[in-house]
């Protein structure tokens, strides 16, 4: 299998008409794309069309997805393409990296179309479809997520777990078991955002018994149209609705204007 693997600064800019393209020349997958450490900051995958890959492993350090970037900051990934993976659980993952995406498009992952772990990100702009298990998987990251959709996917549309703080805002979430996960002592507050067709909106839980908390979720002029059910929490978790119309639970809290539990979280990414 051939890989691209890397501790130094790695540039794949195409153009929207021009576009570097990575694919599997046989019907067997192709390796990884493997960035490490600090070195690799300010890479860039501009105009990237990408799909047929797997994992790979180099120098001790296992890739779990087809493009990685590990322990590394400003990254940019802008107008990509992330076709289906053909190994490992994601096509893109990322961990302990700062990164800009914007504009991309995900769409027949094996597993989770992008994994982020313990990493800082503003999304912006993207698409995910008929990724088999999520389309957008946080663990213990801080995220902004501005205007992108998703569709289809085979579990959930987002999961925010273990201590991840989300605001999402003008989200569009479709056809999916589970349009929104928050777990684990994780915040996630969606703005604007349409969840519609899917078997539940939203779903908050503690699942690790070493986060003290389950999942606190701000609904914030959020429409609910056509899902099977509309929220969940267990005792250990919080839905907070603010101009939002749902059937209620009794762990749901409704308000006209957000509470201060959410002031942080909101005024942090908004400074992001």
């Amino acid at each position: 299998e051939v890989s691209i693997y890397g501790r130094g600064k790695l540039l794949m800019e195409g153009t929207s008409g021009n576009p570097v393209e990575i694919v599997a020349a046989t019907d067997r997958p192709w390796g990884c794309i493997g960035l490490q450490g600090p070195g690799s900051a300010g890479s860039r995958f501009r105009h990237l069309k990408v799909s047929g890959g797997s994992v790979g492993q180099f120098r001790g350090i296992r890739f779990k997805g087809m493009v990685n970037v590990y322990t590394s900051s400003d990254l940019v990934m802008e107008g990509c393409q992330v076709g289906p993976n053909q190994v490992g659980d994601d096509a893109v993952n990322l961990a302990d990296t700062e990164a800009v995406i914007r504009n991309c498009h995900w769409s027949g992952a094996r597993a989770d179309g992008l994994d982020l772990d313990r990493c800082q990100a503003l999304i912006e702009g993207c698409t995910f479809s008929s990724c088999a298990n999520d389309g957008l998987d946080l663990m213990s990251s801080q995220v902004q997520l501005r205007d992108s959709t998703f569709t289809d996917c085979g579990d959930k549309a987002l999961s925010v777990g273990e201590a991840s703080r989300l605001v999402g805002r003008k989200l569009v979430a479709t056809g999916c078991p589970t349009a929104v996960l928050v777990k684990d002592s994780s915040q996630a507050a969606l703005i604007e955002a349409r969840l519609e067709g899917n078997q539940l909106a939203v779903d908050c839980y503690q699942e690790n018994w070493l986060y003290p908390r389950g999942g606190s979720a701000l609904l914030w002029k959020v429409e609910l149209a056509a899902n099977r059910r509309e929220l969940q929490a267990d005792k250990a978790s919080f839905i907070e609705l603010c101009q939002t119309s749902a059937r209620t639970l009794p762990e749901a809290h409704v308000s006209q204007q957000p509470s201060s539990l959410w002031s942080d979280l909101i005024a942090d990414q908004q400074g992001q």
